[in-house]
């Protein structure tokens, strides 16, 4: 069987998948932030220690290696911080989030080991807590140029102790 200049079907299927994946692409990649993060616009907010809170910058403050791979821990510091500089809060008495994650894309349960305290809400008087159930989904990871790392966390242990939404966070 002869084909001329005419497309036959299975090809033509085969030509528009790869045309509208073309056109997907080009939207997605159009879509990015300038600093290569494409991310949901929600910030990370909600309560701690019965308090509102909303994420506005953080630090990081360890970094380990374990038999379960690397870990980090980072400082989650709300908007109620007035330093100009995050690397600069070595400690505060206002309510925060501490989180120890890889820093691997992916989504991860809490807690993401066993008997680990992965997500910690820290309240202002010292006390911390850990999220009974949530998930951290890191976004992405950038330890090359920028060094910084995008996640979306849900955690929650109580009706006083829960969050929701985007953070990014640029190593100090």
């Amino acid at each position: 069987m002869k084909q001329g200049k005419y497309i036959t079907g299975k090809r033509r299927l085969f030509n528009m998948r790869c045309i509208v994946s073309l056109v997907l692409g080009l939207s997605l990649l159009s879509s990015c932030d300038d600093d290569g993060l494409d991310i949901p616009d929600i910030p990370l907010s909600g309560m701690v220690g019965g308090q509102e809170w909303t994420y506005q910058y953080g630090n990081n403050t360890q970094y380990s290696i374990t038999t379960a791979g690397s870990k980090y821990t980072l400082r989650l510091l709300s908007t109620v911080e007035t330093s100009d500089n995050p690397c600069g809060v070595l400690a505060s008495t206002n309510p925060y989030l501490q989180v120890v994650i890889p820093l691997t894309r992916g989504s991860y349960s809490l807690p993401i080991l066993p008997n680990e305290e992965n997500l910690k809400f820290v309240l202002g008087n010292g006390v911390e807590l850990s999220a009974a159930s949530g998930f951290i989904e890191i976004l992405a990871v950038d330890l090359q140029n920028q060094f910084r790392v995008a996640g979306y966390i849900q955690a929650i242990l109580d009706d006083e102790n829960t969050v929701e939404g985007t953070f990014v966070l640029d190593f100090c």
